[in-house]
């Protein structure tokens, strides 16, 4: 079990004073709507919480994953839908630009993304893969010191071999006992022990 810091169990509770005042709320409405919560969004950058992974050079905290981790749980516990997008902003859109973006970069994008003023997020599709990772045959290949897109084969039913592909299924929602989704889940991974 981790031991939390006092600094960290201070960071906790106001992040959860946050959440149980302003995200709790306005969780059901934004549900409803189906709206990206741009209000709270913003006020997350506010608050500085999108940039808790990031240097204090720009708009940062520089702080640990165990910090970032409490963050997202109390946020999640307040709403998942505002959870996943201050996750997709702090996690992946920013990411990108922090660790393979040109300082002009990183000052035009990063520094407002932050702050909460830019949405920042990321795309992965190919016609012949979609959102399929294991799929995609596109790869960069080296011109002159930069790297350019290698476009996939122009058959649209190219495709990665059959060892890295997941089955494709329609499969009915359903709400299942938690032993059941386990069991489930247990019959399609190795990874998961009991």
């Amino acid at each position: 079990m981790i031991k939390l810091t006092t600094e960290q169990e201070t960071f906790r509770r106001a992040v959860a004073k946050f959440v149980d005042a302003e995200v709790v709320p306005a969780a059901e409405a934004i549900d409803e709507r189906a709206e990206f919560p741009t209000k709270l969004f913003r006020r997350l950058g506010e608050l500085g919480y999108l940039g808790l992974r990031y240097p204090e050079a720009y708009g940062g905290a520089d702080a640990d994953m165990v910090t970032y981790c409490l963050f997202a749980e109390e946020l999640a516990r307040g709403s998942l839908s505002v959870a996943a997008a201050a996750g997709m902003q702090s996690l992946m859109g920013t990411y990108f630009v922090y660790k393979y973006g040109s300082e002009e970069l990183r000052r035009r994008y990063l520094v407002p993304a932050l702050r909460g003023d830019l949405i920042a997020t990321f795309a992965l599709t190919e016609p012949s893969a979609g959102s399929d990772v294991a799929s995609i045959t596109t790869r960069a290949r080296s011109i002159s010191s930069t790297l350019a897109p290698k476009p996939a084969r122009a058959n649209s039913r190219a495709r990665a071999p059959a060892r890295h592909r997941r089955p494709r299924r329609n499969v009915e929602r359903e709400l299942l006992p938690r032993a059941a989704v386990r069991q489930r889940f247990r019959q399609r991974s190795m990874w998961v022990r009991d």
